[in-house]
């Protein structure tokens, strides 16, 4: 087992939750956990922002 603080999973979480997306955990006993990540097909992405700039810059 590799230890952490657990940080990871929240920051995902808020990201998630705040786009009104989904995050599904099952799991099972000395088998191990899976996160399952929905996102709603309706999301636009605008490349005009500043990370399109960045990336035209590479």
């Amino acid at each position: 087992m590799i230890p952490g603080s657990g940080l990871g999973l929240a920051i995902v979480k808020m990201i998630v939750e705040h786009h009104h997306d989904k995050i599904e955990v099952s799991s099972k006993l000395d088998v191990g956990t899976c996160f399952t990540l929905s996102f709603a097909a309706d999301h636009q992405i605008d490349a005009s922002g500043p990370s399109h700039e960045l990336l035209s810059e590479i």
